[in-house]
């Protein structure tokens, strides 16, 4: 499974939002993806790992109902030139 197009630029604009200080860390670390569920962490890793400009992205689970969240996103984040190039060549669906 690729990841979708509609939760790359969910991740690039929380990366920039980020990086542009509109969004806090603490912000940041409460983010959750349950809205994707259909994409596992396994497919993030997978992606964000084969990419040439590596970008990085941990988990942790809450007790509360066993979401899922982004967490330390956009931190050590090196790839959103590799990322927005790989969204405007359409290669994800």
């Amino acid at each position: 499974m690729e990841l979708n197009r509609e939760l790359l630029l969910f991740i690039l604009q929380t990366v920039n939002l980020h990086k542009t200080n509109q969004l806090s860390l603490e912000q940041l670390q409460n983010l959750t993806v349950n809205q994707f569920s259909d994409v596992s962490e396994e497919v993030f890793i997978f992606h964000f790992e084969h990419l040439t400009d590596k970008c990085y992205l941990s988990y942790h689970n809450t007790l509360k109902n066993n979401e899922r969240y982004i967490y330390e996103l956009g931190l050590t984040f090196y790839g959103s030139a590799a990322l927005n190039q790989h969204v405007s060549n359409n290669q994800f669906n």
